[in-house]
């Protein structure tokens, strides 16, 4: 997985709060 990816879902994450 890369940075790209990873830092994509984190900030999936942080849209669904």
């Amino acid at each position: 997985q890369s940075d790209i990816e990873r830092a994509q879902m984190e900030y999936d994450q942080l849209s669904n709060m």
